[in-house]
């Protein structure tokens, strides 16, 4: 369980120190509740860090390691559950967050985390990222989340559920 910025970075660091005993610089792509709380200020707590990653299979054992090492990590701390959820087209606004020995992290652009929360909307932290990254691009209109849904995922992505669970929150932030 990561319940601060702080504690991520610290995990991310030991992974980047461990990597570059082994002479290797990783890479790392983070998404979700990560990507709001290195890149966007967010305080959220997460459980685990979603994100792609390379070397896979040497970043694998490492986690593996760090997990055996501290149990409190949790054994999946750093996973790419994600990688079949992301959209198919590249990121081309994404960001260097950190550059630490060993690793660099990069976070997700604020479009694609705004398409990605907006298909989810699992419920009121999905709902209040969408929020934080509608002012962070500074919309002011329904149509302007919408199209970025739409030229991340495609057309018509998005449930009539979720559209009208979003649309209603979006009004009391003041989108019309």
């Amino acid at each position: 369980m990561f319940s601060s910025r702080e504690k991520v970075v610290e995990a991310l660091t030991e992974l980047g120190v461990r990597l570059d005993a082994r002479g290797i610089h990783g890479d790392i792509y983070v998404v979700g509740g990560t990507a709001m709380l290195l890149g966007y200020d967010r305080l959220v707590v997460t459980s685990d860090i979603d994100e792609v990653f390379t070397p896979v299979e040497v970043i694998n054992e490492i986690v593996a390691e760090m997990y055996i090492e501290n149990k409190r990590l949790g054994e999946d701390w750093l996973n790419s559950k994600v990688l079949p959820l992301l959209p198919r087209v590249a990121d081309s606004g994404a960001w260097e967050a950190l550059n630490i020995r060993g690793l660099t992290v990069s976070v997700a652009s604020p479009e694609f985390l705004l398409a990605m929360k907006a298909r989810a909307a699992r419920g009121r932290h999905d709902l209040e990222d969408v929020g934080v990254l509608v002012g962070i691009l500074n919309y002011t209109e329904l149509d302007e989340v919408w199209e970025t849904c739409e030229a991340v995922w495609g057309f018509d992505v998005l449930g009539p559920e979720a559209k009208i669970l979003l649309t209603q929150y979006l009004h009391t932030r003041g989108l019309v």
